[in-house]
């Protein structure tokens, strides 16, 4: 303005010919839209900024931009609601979490949409402007011919028109703002401002946070021991064994240190021989005493728990004791016996089955005058129909002419209903239950069997036991605690020990 009234007033030049105010008429509304579409970029560099600040609500009105877009105010909207949802998010969950970086991405995307449609009126607006310099450098080239200082009088006019309307439009769009500011003050009154009474805050609880987090932190292990211990099905003790079933315990054995399963004949003076020993003393219960030939058979829930060690074993202390035994393996699925006395396992009882050898091709002599193994044999591809033969039946009675005591092998009861079937020819019955493998789940059928009389004359072994206390690997029962035994109704009594230490606890009122 100070240029045009400086030339108006030292040059003398007041108004233009008539005949070019069409062509300055034209410059001036090619202008004015050039003003406009700037003042639009500069909306637009606002509202750009203001996407990237993340804060909304400042964000000036996009008809200042020309913006009437739907989509991008569709747009706008969800990125509102994405960085409120991110906010929320940000109170649970820490910034590498999986539902941060999910929220982030869904902000970036939301972004990059709406920068691509500001991008989109970024190009709109700079080829409007392009196309007007181009209309108003052909509308100048008419001026040259003017003055020099009518020329220089327009060209300070035309800056000035510019200036004006570019403040005009300026002007409209800050009182326009103002208005939308206005609109959107909170109609919220304090009425009564907070005083500061020296008390504590109401919240937080530091205090109470802090000893709930401790108190969380102490309880977690716990919680994790107490459910540890509740999926923990296996037998882990010899009270755990008794609650489970109500069979009669034979006797305890202990962890077996030596390199094969011949304990009682290679160390005849362990714990663990004496142990054996101990089940032999109280199988008598078992069984009649009649001085008759008797079959003894061992079984289990599965393999691994024990079973050929405890057959080698108990037909070891049975031959050492005078009495002529064998030992039958008859779990022909899985041979096992051959390997501990080093017997040759070509020929075996499932060779004899199936009769292709005699009784007398299979019956081996071991160390123990009085002991004789007969192996599995090959592994035959019907071992049940072999075992529940009628030849087998005979096999074993023709064995009882032979000696007084027939030990059987036979497989797991768990897997094949074979030893049921042996069951029945057997005078005695040893379930075999190892420490810490055994899961209780797999006593119920046999314990359901006995208590329904299906199975009779059955005793428990408790294989592989490990306790802290006491001597040795005990005898019988357990730890130093002596000999149980059976009364005259074959039920099992606890050693005298026990019952002395049991009268003390609840005497003293410990557990």
């Amino acid at each position: 303005a100070q240029v045009l009234n400086h030339m108006k007033v030292s040059e003398g030049l007041y108004d233009i010919k008539d005949r070019d105010e069409k062509a300055l008429e034209r410059i001036k509304d090619l202008e004015s839209k050039k003003a406009e579409l700037l003042t639009r970029i500069n909306s637009l560099n606002n509202i750009r900024n203001t996407l990237a600040s993340q804060n909304l609500d400042r964000m000036i009105s996009m008809n200042a931009a020309g913006i009437e877009d739907g989509i991008f105010s569709a747009t706008v909207s969800e990125l509102k609601a994405l960085y409120l949802k991110r906010r929320e998010l940000a109170l649970i969950y820490t910034p590498n979490s999986e539902p941060m970086r999910e929220i982030n991405r869904l902000i970036n995307e939301a972004r990059g949409n709406s920068t691509g449609s500001i991008r989109n009126y970024y190009n709109t607006y700079l080829n409007e402007i392009a196309k007007i310099d181009r209309q108003i450098a052909d509308e100048s080239v008419d001026l040259v011919a003017y003055p020099e200082k009518e020329r220089k009088y327009l060209d300070a006019e035309r800056g000035y028109n510019m200036i004006e309307a570019t403040y005009n439009t300026l002007l409209a769009k800050q009182n326009e703002t103002q208005i939308r500011v206005a609109t959107n003050k909170s109609d919220i009154t304090v009425i009564d401002p907070a005083k500061n009474l020296g008390q504590g805050p109401i919240a937080p609880d530091v205090q109470r946070t802090k000893y709930s987090i401790i108190g969380g932190l102490l309880l977690l292990p716990l919680l994790i021991i107490g459910i540890s211990e509740a999926l923990d099905n296996r037998v882990r003790n010899i009270k755990e064994l008794l609650q489970a079933t109500r069979i009669p315990l034979l006797g305890v054995i202990g962890k077996n240190t030596h390199d094969n399963n011949l304990t009682v004949l290679e160390q005849p003076r362990s714990s663990i021989s004496e142990a054996f020993r101990g089940i032999r003393a109280n199988l008598r219960f078992l069984h009649k005493e009649d001085n008759k030939s008797k079959v003894i058979l061992l079984t289990s829930s599965v393999g691994g728990e024990g079973k050929t060690y405890i057959s080698i074993n108990i037909a070891s202390v049975l031959g050492l004791s005078g009495k002529k035994t064998i030992l039958l393996g008859m779990d022909l699925r899985k041979p096992k016996i051959f390997g501990d006395f080093k017997i040759d396992n070509k020929y075996g009882i499932s060779n004899y089955l199936t009769g292709e050898v005699e009784m007398d091709k299979i019956i081996n002599q071991t160390k123990i005058p009085n002991l004789h193994v007969a192996t599995s044999g090959p592994i035959p591809p019907n071992p049940s129909e072999l075992l529940m033969s009628e030849r087998n039946v005979e096999f074993i009675q023709d064995l009882k002419e032979i000696y007084d005591y027939i030990v059987i092998d036979s497989p797991p009861v768990g897997l094949v209903a074979d030893p049921f079937e042996l069951m029945k020819y057997a005078d005695a019955s040893i379930y075999v239950v190892r420490h810490e493998y055994t899961e209780k789940y797999m006593l119920k059928m046999i314990t359901e069997k006995y208590q329904n009389q299906e199975v009779q004359n059955l005793g428990l072994v408790y294989n592989d036991y490990q306790h802290q206390q006491g001597y040795g690997y005990g005898y019988g029962y357990g730890y130093g605690y002596g000999y149980g035994y059976f009364d005259e109704d074959k039920n099992y009594q606890e050693p005298t020990l026990i019952k002395v230490r049991n009268k003390l606890r609840k005497l003293f009122g410990r557990s």
